[in-house]
């Protein structure tokens, strides 16, 4: 179970590091234009 919580909590985190330079990389791709 611990295992699993722990992989639990890396994928979130995963996830939310990619939504932020996701946002982040658009943010960028606005500030060109």
């Amino acid at each position: 179970v611990n295992k699993n919580a722990m992989l639990c909590r890396s994928i979130d985190e995963y996830f939310e590091k990619g939504r932020d330079t996701l946002q982040h990389s658009a943010l960028q791709d606005l500030m060109k234009k």
